[in-house]
């Protein structure tokens, strides 16, 4: 899988969930964190997605509209 159809997957994998962790997307899609990472500051720019950090919050989120 290259790096975009992974970036739509990632959106995918996110409209269905709402949330989930780097950890746990690196590992779905067999990159390491950093990979993801820099997808999603990436997809940030467009898309309605925002990262948290910490222990309670931390992940990726989707943004309802």
């Amino acid at each position: 899988m290259g790096a975009e159809q992974r970036k739509i997957e990632i959106l995918r994998v996110l409209c269905l969930r709402k949330y989930d962790t780097i950890s746990n997307l690196a590992k779905e899609f067999g990159v390491s964190k950093s990979t993801i990472q820099r997808d999603i500051i990436e997809l940030g720019v467009t898309k309605p997605i925002y990262t948290g950090s910490g222990k309670y919050i931390g992940g990726v989120y989707m943004i309802d509209k």
